[in-house]
């Protein structure tokens, strides 16, 4: 399970324009520092459970939100001990195969809600293990943080940058650009969920004891329909690389001449 921030205002990190120009607008809406959390977490074979959205504000929209995500309001728009026992009421209990509460391991950063007393009972209650990942390991062994993060934000992002550009609108009086639906915004979420990754191999979590899976920490998360090319295990003892391979490990030339030093 992870938590990620996620901003109203979501604008390109470039942009075009002439060369020499002393000032760039960038068309934002009237929500600059509007930002909500978006909690996910996915099962070791892949099945990806609904993302529980928390939205920074005290009561619940009435608007009607598209099916396959969970909303939650905190003043903050945060995830903390009461979401995290939400989260398991309305996610983890939900999963295929839980109607009898079987015994479970559930893997999550060791984030302050996830430690508390109050919690762990809950996760008794409901036969739940934990593990947790030590401070400053998750970039190594947390799933989600390996290789689902980034390209979520980057679907969501790209989201953003259609509806700005050609998305139905509405303004205020001044003239500045709302922000968009908070059902759009949910329906934005749910589609970029929709991604595929091999995230607890990449982890060496749930790969095959015989050895058969070893490779896949090596390999790229590649988009739906795995059309990029896969990078090569770089293994300085297999003498099987083509030129190419060697020439991406090693440089263009191994010449004395061409060496610059460190």
């Amino acid at each position: 399970m992870k938590r990620l921030s996620v901003w109203f205002n979501m604008p390109a990190v470039t942009t075009v324009e002439l060369l020499g120009a002393k000032t760039l607008f960038v068309k934002i809406t009237d929500h600059k520092k509007t930002r909500f959390t978006v909690v996910l977490a996915y099962l070791a074979d892949g099945t990806k459970l609904k993302p529980i959205i928390v939205l920074k504000r005290k009561t619940m929209p009435k608007e009607r939100f598209p099916s396959g995500v969970n909303i939650h309001v905190h003043p903050r728009g945060w995830m903390d001990e009461e979401g995290v026992k939400i989260w398991i009421e309305k996610v983890w209990r939900w999963r295929a195969g839980s109607l009898n509460k079987p015994q479970s391991l559930l893997i999550w950063d060791s984030f302050s809600a996830h430690l508390i007393d109050s919690v762990k009972h809950e996760l008794r209650e409901n036969n739940i293990t934990t593990a947790v990942i030590p401070t400053g390991l998750t970039s190594v062994v947390e799933p989600l943080d390996v290789s689902l993060n980034k390209p979520f934000k980057d679907r969501l992002h790209q989201k953003w940058c259609t509806w700005m550009i050609e998305g139905e609108k509405t303004f205020t009086a001044g003239g500045n650009i709302q922000v968009a639906p908070l059902s759009t915004i949910c329906d934005w979420v749910k589609d970029s969920w929709n991604v595929m990754a091999r995230s607890f191999k990449k982890c060496s979590i749930s790969n095959a004891i015989n050895g058969t899976e070893d490779d896949q920490l090596w390999e790229s998360d590649c988009d739906d329909n795995d059309s990029q090319e896969k990078p090569v295990k770089p293994d300085i003892y297999d003498d099987q690389l083509t030129e190419e391979q060697r020439r991406d490990l090693f440089g263009d030339s191994d010449d004395r001449e061409d060496f610059a030093g460190f």
